[in-house]
C-alpha cells in the first residue's frame, strides 16, 4: 500500500513515516493539508493518515474538500482529541477510521491492513431491480437514469438497504455488513454514514431514493416512482 502521511509536528511525522516504512508500506509524508492536496493531485495513494490539528487548512477541512471532490482514497484520522463528537464529525465528513493519540505502536499498521482488507474483499454481484441498479465494480448506484458514485463503505451500506428495501435495517446489521473486522466502531458511526449518504441521495436522486431513520430501530430505504416489478419479492431484492 502507498500511504500519504499528513502531520505538522516534525518528530511525529518522522516517527510515523519510519514506523510505516518498517512495516513495508510505501510512504510520502508532508506537514500541511495544502501540501497533501498538491500530492493527491499528482499521485495515487491507497490511504491517507491525516492529523486533525494542522496549521492553515485543518484536517477536517481537508477531509471535507477531499470527499467533495469525489476522491474516495481511504482516510485514517489521527487526533489527540478523543471526544465522541470529533470522531462522529470525522466519520460524517468521510473518514474510514479514527485513531486517538497516543496509541500502541502496532495498532496503526494493524488498522491500515484491516482497511486494506475491506477494500480488497469481494462485495458481491450486481443487483438489479426495476429502476435500481447497483454495480460493485464501478461502486455506483443508478436509478431513473441518474448515477451516484459511492465509496466502498457507502456501497455496503446502500447494498444492504436495497436488499431490504421498504423494511427496517438495524444499525447492528449495518455494522456487521460494513465492518468485517472484530473491532467494529460504535453504532454512532452508522448514524454518521447515514447522514452523509442521505445528503448524497437527495442531491442525486431528488427524492426518488430516500433513507429514512426509524428512531430506536434503524433505517428504511423508500423507493418512490419506481416499480420494483418481478425482481422484487415482498420488498426484498435479489442479486
Amino acid at each position: 500500500m502507498k500511504i500519504l502521511v499528513i502531520e505538522d509536528d516534525t518528530p511525529t511525522r518522522q516517527f510515523l513515516s519510519n514506523l510505516l516504512k518498517c512495516e513495508s508500506f510505501g510512504v510520502r509524508a508532508v506537514s500541511s493539508a495544502e501540501q497533501g492536496l498538491s500530492l493527491l493531485s499528482q499521485e495515487l495513494f491507497d490511504l491517507i493518515v491525516l492529523d486533525l490539528g494542522l496549521p492553515g487548512m485543518t484536517g477536517l477541512e481537508m477531509l471535507r474538500y477531499v470527499r467533495s471532490s469525489e476522491n474516495d482514497t481511504l482516510v485514517l484520522v489521527l487526533s489527540g482529541d478523543d471526544y465522541l463528537d470529533t470522531k462522529v464529525q470525522s466519520f460524517k465528513l468521510g473518514a474510514d477510521d479514527f485513531l486517538s493519540k497516543p496509541f500502541v505502536l502496532r495498532e496503526l499498521p494493524a488498522r491500515i491492513r484491516a482497511l486494506g482488507r475491506r477494500v480488497r474483499a469481494p462485495i458481491g454481484p450486481k443487483i438489479k431491480a426495476g429502476g435500481i441498479s447497483l454495480d460493485p465494480e464501478a461502486g455506483s448506484v443508478i436509478s431513473d437514469g441518474r448515477k451516484m458514485v459511492l465509496s466502498r463503505t457507502e456501497y455496503l451500506f446502500l447494498e444492504l438497504m436495497i436488499r431490504h428495501v421498504g423494511n427496517i435495517v438495524t444499525r447492528q446489521m449495518l455494522l456487521t455488513r460494513m465492518y468485517a473486522e472484530k473491532n467494529t466502531p460504535q453504532e454512532d458511526i452508522i448514524d454518521a454514514y447515514a447522514h452523509r449518504l442521505r445528503k448524497k441521495l437527495a442531491r442525486t436522486f431528488n427524492g426518488t431514493l430516500r433513507l429514512v431513520t426509524v428512531w430506536g430501530q434503524g433505517f428504511v430505504l423508500e423507493v418512490n416512482t419506481i416499480s420494483l416489478g418481478d425482481d422484487a419479492d415482498s420488498g426484498m431484492l435479489r442479486a
